[in-house]
């Protein structure tokens, strides 16, 4: 990471730096100023789970400069473990504090990703409620993994002659870190926050839980009953295995703090 060292602590197979949104915000100026692409993640229960079985997102996570608690369990456990974050720092939060920093300190942001109509809402939200946030693009090209269409070629082509100093990448994991990781050529160097599903909640397409249930770590079952055909079976089935990495880290934990 540029600049001095963010600590960090362990969990499971990835580490998770441990800082406040205020600091957070704070490593994400920091690394405006690399030669190169930098990714942000904000790992949760599902990418935890998918951190075991799915290599390449596994690569792409290890490949990340800055990866901040999202998840309210995470953020249950690693206090169960004696080894806390000062708060839990969702993507949603964090997308919201950078992009006011970046209206304060005249950076240019770039928003990728997301269906077309709701990300066009998020513009247009974003023109109002952040009138000095200097936007200099926002493109929802059809994404393939595997080849890059002529559609994001041409979206790419537009978030290069841009330059930007932040880019908000609205794909969902694990496309959008494996996206950042096969096209981190193709990519201005920008600081890329994989933030997913904020693009709704920018948008105001879709409601964000309520602090109560926010606080008492339930935010998951909100979503799931507002989407519940793509979430059901995530939380319901694949995360149980998360059950699982929390007992295996309460059984075997050796000191976790480590340097970045």
């Amino acid at each position: 990471m540029v600049g001095s060292p963010t600590p960090v602590v362990r969990i499971g197979s990835t580490e998770i730096a441990s800082l406040t949104l205020a600091q957070s915000v704070d490593a994400v100026t920091a690394l405006t100023s690399a030669a190169d692409p930098q990714l942000v993640v904000t790992p949760n229960v599902d990418h935890l789970v998918l951190l075991e079985r799915d290599r390449e997102f596994a690569q792409a996570y290890a490949r990340a400069a800055l990866r901040v608690a999202d998840g309210a369990p995470l953020v249950a456990l690693l206090r169960a473990l004696r080894t806390p974050v000062p708060e839990r720092v969702t993507g949603v939060d964090l997308s919201y504090a950078c992009l006011a920093a970046a209206a304060r300190d005249g950076r240019s942001v770039f928003l990728f990703g997301g269906a077309p109509e709701v990300l066009d809402r998020a513009v247009r939200r974003l023109q109002s409620t952040l009138p000095d946030l200097r936007l200099v693009g926002a493109e929802a090209p059809r994404v393939e993994l595997d080849a890059v269409t002529a559609d994001e070629e041409r979206a790419l082509t537009a978030m290069r002659g841009a330059r930007p100093d932040l880019v908000l990448l609205f794909l969902g994991a694990p496309k959008q870190e494996k996206w950042f990781r096969r096209r981190v050529d193709l990519l201005p160097p920008a600081v890329v926050l994989a933030v997913g599903g904020a693009v709704d909640l920018i948008a105001g397409a879709r409601r964000r839980a309520p602090g109560w249930v926010q606080t008492v770590g339930a935010e998951w079952l909100w979503r799931m009953a507002q989407e519940p055909r793509r979430l059901g079976h995530r939380y319901l089935v694949q995360d149980r295995r998360f059950a699982v990495i929390a007992a295996r880290e309460l059984r075997s934990r050796r000191d976790p703090i480590v340097a970045a």
